[in-house]
């Protein structure tokens, strides 16, 4: 008489291992590429946020503009008011590849980095530059000129993205008069 015993053979318990085997290395790969699809989705994400913080801040500024002090194509200083407090000075500019940001004389706090190109100006109602009369911009000009423009670009999941920030000028003044 032969008894059954519960168990598996030889054979059996090889092939669940060859089975194995093999599923798990496919396993391991799709959970590696996943995370590293991932990682590039959260850095995606990043950027996006830091882009959207960086143009947040400045249409906050620009928009609560009072007296600009100072300009050119790397820098810009204005008086401003922020969240119901007046602010003595506000400046923005760009060093290398990264725009910085200051507060009242404060020291720098990096903005954004890895800027392609970057700059400030002054145009008219048509698009044209505005320059100065004389060698600089004088204070009755520089807070009664149309428009001032923060061009910007960089790079971002391997093409290049350009951005403005434009401010109206004048008739955002016309607007306060009365």
């Amino acid at each position: 008489m032969k008894k059954n015993f519960p168990g598996y053979t030889l054979i059996e318990m090889l092939i669940t291992v060859m089975i194995i085997g093999i599923v798990m290395p496919i396993i391991f790969n799709v959970a590696v590429n996943s995370m590293k699809t991932l990682s590039r989705l959260e850095q995606i994400q990043l950027e996006t946020i830091q882009h959207q913080r960086l143009k947040n801040r400045m249409n906050e500024d620009f928009h609560n503009m009072f007296r600009i002090v100072h300009l050119d194509e790397n820098s810009i200083g204005f008086t401003t008011v922020r969240n119901n407090t007046f602010q003595d000075l506000v400046e923005y500019f760009v060093r290398n590849d990264t725009l910085f940001y200051k507060l009242n004389g404060s020291s720098n706090k990096i903005l954004f980095t890895d800027l392609e190109t970057a700059g400030f100006e002054f145009k008219n109602y048509d698009d044209t530059p505005y320059t100065p009369g004389g060698d600089s911009y004088t204070m009755p000009e520089m807070n009664s000129l149309p428009q001032l423009i923060f061009n910007y670009s960089f790079q971002f999941n391997s093409q290049v993205l350009n951005g403005k920030i434009k401010k109206l000028i004048t008739a955002w003044h016309k607007k306060d008069k009365f």
